[in-house]
């Protein structure tokens, strides 16, 4: 009876709780039907819009309206989504699906797609949001390396710049304060000969503060396969330390470099690919030369053993002799047979072939399908660090800080 009643009493409680949430889902529900429809931001940016449907949505307002409406008003689980993507798969650290274990290897290639999906596709939720992001200082290369000068190897500055930010507890930073008050014209991008895409060209977002302080946020746009304009967000944010007058010019010079850049590691990393083949291409030539100068003593002296009458029936059996002794030697090193100067100068020439293929292959390593995916190795990522190591040159009293998307602030959503 006890155990009827109990069970009786759960099954009540049970529906009853089950009722009450119905009920209150049913009222949440009619409450506000069009929910969906409210923006959150409410106003568009004005340099955001013209900038969208400069490039995206031009004499196109209905298709330009569902987007503003589906990118204003996400489904809410992408704050915590996203931050744990960026957890599992940080910005700064490119190969991180190469690194994980076996543990987190799954979740770090969902996180992967997830943040590549917000750069290439959702970059007009991203621009709404910055402010409520925090952006990690970031001076390095994509494999943690410092710019190292070929001419002054034991330059500390990348190093002493970190040091004096961590004194001044300034690694990490948000741009709350800072808003897009307008974009820059395009700036092309050198093409290499493995291109794929056509037309990169960089455009950057202009952010100031109230006392005109400028961060900037560079975007890549390109066409693939048709006329249809693709676009990469790229997470970074270049932070200018004191107001600066002619901003053209930063926007100019960063290209520049930018492109400069893309160009230095591909050399540097064939540089080092022709080290490799000139120690081959040198090795086969001494062994080409030593087998020459071998057969040319070799026919010298048989010359000489003709140009000499009175020692050929001497010669002749001395000959024999040396004859026996040489297939004797050749039977004995016949696991070992000499190289043929035909097939040193076959190998020399396959030498030359392989390094046009890996030449080739490294030159398709860094072409811009690779430059603008953040998770590759040869991503954008040093680019941009060979372009702000450059400008910092330049710049005498001024300096310019990359900064890289870290995490969302939920509670400032």
């Amino acid at each position: 009876m006890k155990k009827w009643l109990k069970r009786t009493l759960f099954i009540s409680l049970f529906s009853s709780c089950f009722i009450t949430a119905a009920c209150n889902n049913n009222s949440l529900k009619s409450e506000n039907p069009y929910k969906k429809l409210i923006v959150k931001d409410k106003e568009i940016n004005t340099s955001l819009k013209e900038f969208s449907e400069k490039y995206f949505f031009k004499n196109a307002p209905n298709v330009a309206n569902d987007f503003y409406l589906k990118q204003l008003n996400p489904d809410n689980k992408i704050y915590s989504e996203v931050n744990i993507s960026l957890t599992f798969a940080p910005l700064y650290i490119p190969k991180v699906v190469d690194i994980a274990t076996e543990f987190t290897q799954r979740q770090s290639i969902r996180s992967t797609r997830i943040i590549q999906e917000i750069l290439n596709n959702n970059w007009f939720w991203y621009l709404n949001n910055y402010k409520s992001f925090t952006y990690i200082f970031n001076n390095w290369r994509s494999d943690f390396k410092d710019f190292k000068d070929t001419n002054n190897k034991d330059n500390l500055k990348d190093q002493n710049t970190f040091n004096q930010l961590i004194k001044a507890k300034k690694l990490i930073k948000k741009f709350a304060n800072y808003n897009i008050v307008d974009f820059s014209q395009e700036y092309p991008i050198r093409r290499i000969k493995s291109d794929k895409y056509q037309n990169l060209r960089l455009v950057f977002f202009k952010l100031e503060n109230d006392v005109h302080n400028i961060a900037l946020i560079p975007v890549f746009l390109y066409q693939q396969n048709s006329n249809d304009t693709k676009i990469l967000l790229t997470g970074d944010i270049f932070d200018i330390e004191k107001p600066i007058d002619k901003i053209e010019n930063i926007y100019k010079i960063l290209s520049d470099e930018i492109s400069n850049g893309r160009e230095y590691f591909l050399n540097l990393t064939l540089e080092y690919q022709k080290k490799i083949h000139d120690q081959e291409v040198s090795e086969l030539n001494e062994q080409i030369n030593k087998l020459k100068d071998e057969q040319s003593k070799k026919t010298q002296e048989m010359q000489n053993n003709l140009n000499k009458p009175d020692q050929n029936k001497k010669d002749i059996n001395d000959s024999d002799d040396e004859a026996d002794d040489e297939k004797e030697d050749e039977e004995n090193t016949d696991d070992f047979p000499e190289v043929t100067l035909e097939e040193l100068t076959e190998e020399l020439q396959d030498s030359e072939n392989r390094f046009e293929k890996v030449k080739s292959n490294f030159e398709t390593r860094f072409n811009d399908v690779a430059l603008l995916n953040v998770y590759n190795e040869n991503s954008y990522i040093n680019s941009f660090y060979y372009a702000i190591s450059k400008i910092n040159e330049k710049l005498k009293d001024n300096s310019i800080k990359r900064y890289t998307w870290g995490y969302i602030d939920e509670k400032e959503i």
